[in-house]
Formats: C-alpha cells, sequence, structure tokens
C-alpha cells in the first residue's frame, strides 16, 4: 500500500483570545453524566446558603436538560428544556434575609450530556452542613426514574422523596436500588472570562501575557485531518493545552460529544516546536495557555495535512451550482476518510462494511483508486465468525458483533470492486469467505424487510461473481435464491414508504417504490439509497432528494454529517451525491468487469447540461451533454480498449458526428453501441433528411 501524504497548513484565521479570571460570585459547574452514568434519570443537589445580612443577589443557571430550583421549600425556577448546557441561560433575582437559607435543585436527563451550571452574586457563603469552616459544600441524591412518554420525561413533574422534606440521612428509592445524599466532593469553582481583543498573528507571531490562563482559537477554515504542529517562545514549565473540535458557541470550542479531544504539552526554556504523535480530525483549535512566569511568543501555528495517497482524476460540474458544491463536499469527505483503511470518520477511526460501500463507490469516480478497498475487503474477511458471518466493525480493539447486513454489504463491495477494477483474482481469492458468507445469511431470510434486501442483493453480487470465475454450479445456486427472493411478496412495496422499498430497487430487487412522503427523514447515509432509487426509476424528484444535502451547507459545514443534527462532523457514508451524480447524471457506469464495457444513459432531470470525467483502469471516460435548440447532444472520448452502450433521452434519429446510425429505442432512449475513435459527437435529432447511415 502506498505511504501516506502529507502537506503543511497553517491556521486561517484567529476567531478569539479570552483570559480567566476569577468570578465575582461563586460559580459552580456539575458533571451529572459523569457521577451518575445512567440515562433518562433525574437527580438532586442541595446545599445551604449563608447571609450575612439582608441583600438581594443574582442568580444564573445553565443546564442540559429540565431544571427545577426550590429556596427554603419555595419554588422560583422551572423550565424543561434540553440542549448544550451554557452559563448563565436563566438567570433570577432573589431577596435574602440574615441566615441559613436552603437551596434544593433538581435537574433531569434523557441523552447526552447531563450538566449543571450555577453563579451566585453576592456575599454567600456556601456549606451543605451549615457550617463555613469545614464539611462538604454540596450534596446529592440520585439518579431517579425518568422514563420518556411520548415527549414528556415523567420524571421531571413526579414528586420524589427530597421535594417532600430534606433529610441528608434518608435513604429512598431509586433508579435500579436503593440511593442515598453523598457529599459531592468533585465540584468544581468555574473561572469567568474575559474577552481580549482578537488580533491576527503580527508578523509571524503573538504574544501571550504572563498570569491567568489566556486561551486562543483559531479556525483552519474547513474540516483537516493531521498533525497539530506549534511553534512558540516560552518560559519552562508552562503549560500548552490543545483542544480540537468542529463547531463554535459564542465563539468557543465545542468538544466532541462524549469526548475529551486534547493534547498537553509542558514546554521547557526558549524556542521550541511541538507536533502530536497522533492524528487528530477537526476544524477549529483551541490553545490554552497556563502557569506562564512570563510572556509566550507563540509563532506558526497549523496542521501537517496527512491521508492516503489519490490524484483527484475525477470531475463532474452542471447546470446547477449547488449539486456542483455537493459533489465537491462528498469528494473531500471521502479523501479525509481515507488513510490506512476506509474509516467512517477520521474520529473514531473505525471502518464499517456499511460506511466502506459507499465510500469506496465515490472513490471510483472521484479518484480511481483500487488498492485501498481491496486492502479493507481483505481485512473484513479476516473476521468472519464459525457462523459465516462478518463483523459490523473490524478490525477494532472492542470486539463488534457480526451481522448479515455488514455480510451482505462486504459480498456487493467485492463484486463492485471487481466490477471497476477489472481484478476478478480477489474474487477468487476470497471466495470461500463469501460462500459460508452467503450460506450463513440463509438463517436470516425470515427477518426484516431491510436485511432481505440486503440479502437479495449479496445474492445478486454473488452469481455475477461466480458467473465470472466459471462457477456454473454457484452461479445457478445464487441466482435461484435470488429469483426466490425477489419474488417474495413481503419485500416489495408496501402502503408505508420505507428504506426497504428504496433499498430493493437499488438492488435490482423491485423496479418501483413511492416517492418519500413529506415527513419520511433519514439520516444522510441512507437518504443516498432513496435518491439512487428514485434515479434508476427516471424520477425528477432525485434532485430535490440531492439538493437536501445543502441543508448542511447552509449551517456552515465543510464536510457531510453523520445526520441533519451533526453527529460525527466528517462521515464517508453521507457523500453518496457524488457517485449518483457522476453515475447516473453524468450517466456513466461500467457494465463489463474493469470498464472493457461501460454504458452512458444521462438522466438530465430537468437540469440544462453536464459534464465530468470518469477514472477507469484504462484512463479517463470524459463525457458532457447538453440540452440545445430542442436536441440532446453528447460529446464523448473514451480509451479504445472501451466499448460503450450509449443511450440519449428523446425520439427521432441518432447522429453519430453528424451521421444518422442504426439505433433502438427503448425506454424513452436511442441505444447504439460504438467503441470511441477519438472524441464522438452524437446527437438525437427530429426525424428528418440526413447523411446516409454510418457503416
Amino acid at each position: 500500500m502506498p505511504l501516506p501524504m502529507e502537506e503543511f497548513l497553517p491556521a486561517g484565521r484567529v476567531v478569539v483570545v479570552g483570559r480567566c479570571k476569577p468570578p465575582e460570585g461563586r460559580s459552580f459547574s456539575f458533571d451529572l453524566g459523569e457521577r451518575f452514568g445512567e440515562r433518562d434519570a433525574v437527580a438532586y443537589l442541595s446545599t445551604y446558603l449563608w447571609s450575612g445580612g439582608s441583600q438581594e443577589v443574582e442568580l444564573s443557571l445553565g443546564s442540559s436538560g429540565g431544571v427545577k430550583l426550590w429556596v427554603d421549600g419555595e419554588e422560583v425556577l422551572s423550565y424543561h428544556v434540553h440542549g448544550r448546557a451554557e452559563p448563565g441561560q436563566h438567570r433570577m433575582r432573589l431577596k435574602l434575609d440574615r441566615g441559613w437559607h436552603q437551596l434544593l435543585l433538581k435537574a433531569d436527563h434523557s441523552a447526552g450530556e447531563w450538566k449543571v451550571y450555577l453563579d451566585l452574586e453576592g456575599d454567600l457563603g456556601v456549606s451543605a452542613v451549615r457550617d463555613l469552616g469545614c464539611g462538604p459544600c454540596w450534596m446529592a441524591i440520585g439518579p431517579f426514574e425518568n422514563e420518556m412518554v411520548g415527549d414528556e420525561c415523567v420524571g421531571f413533574s413526579t414528586r420524589y422523596p427530597p421535594e417532600e422534606g430534606l433529610d441528608f440521612g434518608s435513604v429512598c428509592p431509586g433508579k435500579g436500588g436503593e440511593v442515598e445524599w453523598v457529599p459531592w466532593d468533585s465540584v468544581a469553582e468555574r473561572m469567568s472570562e474575559e474577552e481580549i481583543e482578537p488580533s491576527e498573528f503580527h508578523e509571524g507571531e503573538m504574544v501571550i501575557p504572563a498570569g491567568e490562563p489566556t486561551a486562543v482559537v483559531l479556525d483552519f477554515g474547513r474540516e483537516v485531518v493531521g498533525f497539530p504542529r506549534i511553534s512558540l517562545e516560552a518560559p519552562e514549565g508552562t503549560v500548552v493545552d490543545l483542544g480540537y473540535g468542529d463547531e463554535l458557541e459564542g465563539g468557543r470550542l465545542v468538544p466532541p460529544e462524549g469526548k475529551h479531544y486534547a493534547d498537553r504539552y509542558v514546554c521547557r526554556e526558549g524556542v521550541q516546536e511541538w507536533e502530536t504523535f497522533g492524528r487528530r480530525a477537526f476544524r477549529y483549535v483551541q490553545l490554552t495557555f497556563r502557569r506562564a512566569t512570563g510572556p509566550v511568543r507563540l509563532g506558526e501555528v497549523g496542521v501537517n495535512l496527512t491521508g492516503y495517497p489519490v490524484r483527484e482524476l475525477g470531475s463532474f460540474v452542471c447546470s446547477d451550482e449547488l449539486l456542483n458544491r455537493i459533489w465537491e463536499v462528498g469528494r473531500y469527505t471521502v479523501k479525509l476518510c481515507m488513510y490506512d483503511a476506509y474509516e467512517s470518520d477520521p474520529l473514531t477511526h473505525i471502518q464499517r462494511p456499511e460506511d466502506t460501500r459507499t465510500e469506496a463507490l465515490v472513490n471510483y469516480y472521484a479518484f480511481g483508486d483500487y488498492k485501498l478497498i481491496s486492502r479493507t475487503l481483505r481485512q473484513f474477511a479476516r473476521s468472519q465468525g464459525e457462523d459465516g458471518m462478518l463483523r459490523e466493525a473490524y478490525p477494532s480493539a472492542v470486539p463488534f458483533p457480526s451481522s448479515p447486513r455488514a455480510s451482505a454489504l462486504w459480498t456487493i463491495s467485492l463484486w463492485e470492486y471487481v466490477l471497476y477494477s477489472g481484478d476478478s483474482e480477489l474474487a477468487r481469492e476470497l471466495l470461500p469467505c463469501l460462500e459460508r458468507a452467503l450460506e450463513g445469511m440463509e438463517r436470516y431470510e425470515g427477518d426484516d424487510a431491510e436485511t432481505k434486501v440486503f440479502y437479495a442483493g449479496a445474492l445478486g453480487a454473488a452469481s455475477r461473481m461466480a458467473l465470472l470465475l466459471g462457477d456454473e454450479a454457484g452461479y445457478a445456486k445464487y441466482l435461484g435464491r435470488f429469483n426466490a427472493l425477489a419474488t417474495s411478496t413481503d419485500i416489495h412495496p408496501r402502503k408505508e414508504c420505507g428504506l426497504a422499498d428504496f433499498l430493493a430497487v437499488c438492488f435490482g430487487v423491485g423496479e418501483d417504490a413511492k416517492v418519500p412522503p413529506e415527513g419520511l427523514s433519514f439520516p444522510p447515509y441512507q437518504l443516498s439509497y432513496v435518491a439512487e432509487a428514485l434515479l434508476k426509476m427516471g424520477r425528477k424528484e432525485a434532485l430535490e432528494v440531492l439538493r437536501g444535502w445543502g441543508r448542511m451547507l447552509e449551517e456552515g459545514a465543510t464536510t457531510w454529517w453523520e445526520d441533519w443534527e451533526g453527529g460525527a462532523r466528517c462521515y464517508g457514508a453521507s457523500s453518496g451525491p457524488t457517485y449518483l451524480l457522476s453515475a447516473y447524471i453524468l450517466g456513466i457506469v461500467p457494465i463489463k468487469p474493469g470498464w472493457r464495457r461501460f454504458r452512458v444513459m444521462p438522466r438530465p432531470c430537468g437540469l440544462e447540461w453536464a459534464e465530468g470525467d470518469v477514472p477507469t483502469p484504462f484512463g479517463k471516460v470524459s463525457a458532457s451533454w447538453r440540452w440545445e435548440g430542442g436536441k440532446f447532444r453528447l460529446s464523448l472520448e473514451a480509451p479504445p480498449e472501451c466499448v460503450a452502450e450509449v443511450g440519449l433521452p428523446g425520439r427521432g434519429e441518432l447522429l453519430r458526428n453528424g451521421r444518422k446510425v442504426q439505433a433502438k429505442e427503448e425506454g424513452g432512449y436511442l441505444w447504439c453501441e460504438l467503441r470511441p475513435e477519438g472524441r464522438e459527437e452524437l446527437e438525437v435529432s427530429p426525424v428528418g433528411r440526413h447523411p446516409p447511415p454510418r457503416t
């Protein structure tokens, strides 16, 4: 396998510079998820506030879920909104007399982080035991049940024992067993922050002042993958923390959900340069400088980009600029997911058959590489268990379960590799694994419709490989099973439109599926199947489905996300439109292994023109088509080793380089076969006088 490429990219701009300062009041942060580790739960926090006299204090709360707050038994705040916790989301003022005041806080959780921020501004003491000289500041109890019924979190409105009366010595039933009040030892008082005027690097450097911690947020302008590098001059012992992420809130870095994604570098005295030992995937980097006894001169900050070495041999442009941008972003997304394996995303480094198939298809049209996918297919084969099934992800330190879907998609990917590369030897090498996988999948014929369709797709792929390898018995066996499944009544379109209906069209099990109704939502990596099915059916709605990826562009995406709300921010399997635009809109697909025979069948779907290049083992296939003066015209150039089956939409006569040729009309297209001789010009023209047919 070729060595990874490397290229240095400096940071694009300074987003913000902020400096920590001691808080004016008391500021606390609570990570309830770390303490209780439960989903769909409720917990309580409690303490006493000491007021030295009558005063009005300001209290502000921020939380990731619903919160209720009582002061001296009186409910003073209640809200129930789930999202990311931010300090100061809710503010209120309280009048407190001299003495101790009981504070009880209830927080609920359903998914994601479970955090609470609390700020108190005023002359206050805090103690859970009403003694400012000793004991814990806070007590906590939980978790309690928070079952979801519809959209309602039942636990949020349920009065659990702490609401009936505060007794730190009590024990009561909770979620999963008895719970009791315990000291919250890990409570952290938060520092507040002041923003420093952002400044660009002056003559190649930025000066960080000594004293309190200072943070600098830098933007690389797009998602990048590589080894971050910093150069600086600093006093000995200065600590530099580097945090990485894909999004900002209020100018501050938001870490990837559930991950502490950071590095720490402790400086020696003087000028130095440091590069991380591991790859990082991010758009933004936050550098936090701590324990600096003198000024820090920050020089160049950048990333040593790294990835699988590919050349951008494929291209696609059309009359719709949004679709052009969608094609390019898909190419870039898959490029970032190619290293020593096809990674689902470069943050987790997981390799899944389900994601790899889409990534490989994009690669065939964008880069034309065959080495990485052949390595990947061999690796997946090594995960095969005694039951014949392949693992959902491999290789991995975590033993992922095996599944029929992973096994089916591996089989389909193997055939597609043979089809695009022309290398039948890999299929011959992996044939024993393929046979065991298909035998194992027989046990899942009674499973859900989606599993059946994937299995049928695998049988179709296996029958074509068996025929290619001269295995007539295998061909007959797999084709027979495929036909039996294809006629099964529970595998075809149903009253309620679902993913299985579109998968059936994609894998040749069905010919028609309903257009998805409004409100039916699929994540991007599944929506590619919907778009492909609509394209195969010749439905113009397919382009509207593909334009839907523009929603992510509107949100500032530079790579495709795992789902519409975010998830993984660089997810290769969401790049299906790049493959679909080249294969269906430009209309170029192989029909014999290695592109020795290929099909050109443009699907305009309302577009005025499209053009592009597709890499093959023999060189590029270049095509451009357009509607012009009511005629459909195609310009085609291909390697001489290839034979083209060309279908142009319309009725009339088919002209090749200005001369009429014999053509067959089928499905609204005029078809002819040709071996390209240089650049070929074809057009569909209304019936009339033309030069005699070309012989």
